[in-house]
């Protein structure tokens, strides 16, 4: 395999534009930028940033090269770039140590291993980001959640003199959200891959048939477009007349899996000091009406969902992208694309 290739398009405003192979073709090539891997000089890392009119970019690309072959993560934050930033710098790297033990502990069994290590990794990831946001928080009041008031805010939000023990970015790594799509590359006699997944980034294999390239998809999409998760998540959440509304999750998120949103991970009374501390999504209104409603999180999972696949002599790109240009590229786009 010589060429890793990742692409992000965002959706301007709430119009769909199609483009033409040559408009996109255009597009990345003014916008991407290569670097050449100085572990191996024949993979090729390519991004592309289209992001409209947000003030910043809050996805965020990985690649690391380890001794048994590659490590790649896309991340797709939501909110802001919080969460896409720190994971990006740091998931990547546990997933390596948890990945170099499963190979020292047991070559002969990766295929049941890989798939465990990867899914308790992104588990305990999205735990530690919540866990330190409570620790940070009960080290300045360990009254009930419920007794919190807006005078707790101030307090709270005033310790950023603290450096880099400033609970600001903490908190933001838990309130905020991303979604992840992790892969894991094995080089050997047999090059095989598996991939991670939470929310609804993708990734594509692309493969040379009869002169044609082609594109299998790696991953699951956990959204709400997917009949499989909404069904889960009224299987988890029976009798909630608010799971659903204007096709998010609790009215708040297209995505029903993601690292982050702790609002929507966690039970109403920190839900609801959560949104007073910052910007959360969560009116006062809204905490207060499901406080006297029937409220069961996570709605969120944190659980990836995590496929394996072969990759064969002649398999030259893996092409991961973030949701938002599945919106404005044609059904054919995934196949043409793989040709930039």
């Amino acid at each position: 395999m010589s060429n890793i290739c990742y692409s992000e398009n965002y959706h301007v405003g709430h119009y769909e534009t199609h483009h033409t192979k040559d408009d996109m073709n255009k597009q990345f090539a003014s916008k991407s930028s290569t670097s050449i891997s100085p572990f191996d000089p024949n993979l090729k890392v390519h991004q592309a940033f289209f992001q409209a009119y947000k003030i910043r970019n809050e996805d965020r690309i990985a690649v690391l090269r380890t001794h048994y072959g590659w490590i790649v993560g896309v991340f797709d934050g939501h909110y802001d770039d919080h969460v896409s930033e720190y994971a990006s710098k740091n998931i990547i790297k546990e997933v390596d140590v948890r990945i170099t033990a499963a190979i020292a502990k047991n070559q002969n069994n990766l295929y049941d291993t890989i798939p465990i290590y990867l899914i308790n990794t992104i588990q305990n990831f999205d735990a530690t980001l919540h866990h330190t946001l409570i620790e940070k928080m009960r080290e300045m009041d360990s009254k009930p959640w419920s007794e919190w008031t807006m005078d707790d805010v101030p307090r709270f939000l005033g310790m950023k003199e603290m450096g880099e023990h400033d609970p600001y970015p903490i908190m933001r790594r838990a309130c905020a959200g991303s979604t992840v799509v992790i892969a894991v590359i094995i080089s050997s006699s047999e090059h095989n891959m598996w991939v991670s997944s939470l929310g609804d980034s993708e990734g594509y294999l692309g493969r040379m048939v009869k002169n044609s390239w082609t594109a299998t998809h790696l991953n699951d999409l956990h959204n709400l477009d997917n009949a499989a998760e909404v069904e889960r998540l009224q299987e988890d959440h029976p009798g909630e007349d608010d799971l659903i509304v204007y096709h998010r999750t609790k009215g708040q998120l297209g995505v029903t899996r993601a690292l982050g949103d702790a609002i929507l991970k966690v039970p109403i009374d920190l839900a609801s000091v959560l949104s007073t501390i910052w910007g959360c999504p969560l009116p006062p209104e809204a905490t207060d009406r499901r406080a006297q409603q029937k409220h069961t999180p996570p709605y969120i999972s944190s659980t990836p969902s995590v496929k394996h696949f072969s990759i064969k002599k002649g398999d030259i790109l893996v092409f991961v992208r973030t949701d938002c240009g599945r919106h404005s590229w044609s059904k054919e786009c995934p196949t043409k694309m793989l040709e930039i």
